[in-house]
């Protein structure tokens, strides 16, 4: 158990070293895959910090999606992703899908974020994956797609 304890710290600790830029978001990959992974974005120290998950829905992974570059995708997204080393953005209280950044969203009071009720580092983290494809490539107009289910009648439109 330490040994694992040491290696996610020391994992992360290299990740925060990673150069960035104010603002700029990323999906840090727990996985092998560039579309899935815990939404960070950069601080204006340069430092990687997770995103609170905390009121958390689809239309914030829509923008998220959008500013990581996937337009017109149909993200997953995934509240209590994981631990990280700090949360510095959100909780956001509302946002529109015709927002290209998660920075024009509406943000909760900063006593929410400095609160380990509803933003702790350990638990409350945003998870997502963003499909890299295209609304438009796959659904001409005024048809209608099942995903996510187990068979073809079931799943979300």
């Amino acid at each position: 158990m330490i040994f694992f304890w040491f290696a996610f710290v020391f994992a992360n600790a290299l990740e925060i070293s990673e150069s960035c830029s104010n603002g700029e978001p990323r999906l840090f990959k727990q996985a092998q895959s560039q579309y899935y992974g815990m939404l960070q974005i950069c601080n204006s120290a340069q430092m990687w910090e997770a995103v609170c998950d905390y009121s958390w829905h689809c239309n914030e992974a829509i923008v998220a999606c959008k500013q990581l570059g996937f337009t017109n995708s149909i993200p997953e997204y995934t509240n209590n992703f994981g631990p990280w080393d700090s949360i510095g953005f959100g909780p956001y209280s509302s946002c529109s899908t015709s927002y290209s950044s998660l920075f024009e969203c509406s943000v909760y009071a900063s006593s929410y974020l400095n609160s380990y009720t509803y933003c702790n580092p350990n638990r409350d983290t945003v998870g997502i994956k963003c499909n890299n494809y295209s609304i438009a490539d796959n659904c001409p107009t005024g048809n209608v797609k099942l995903v996510g289910g187990n068979t073809g009648s079931e799943g979300r439109v």
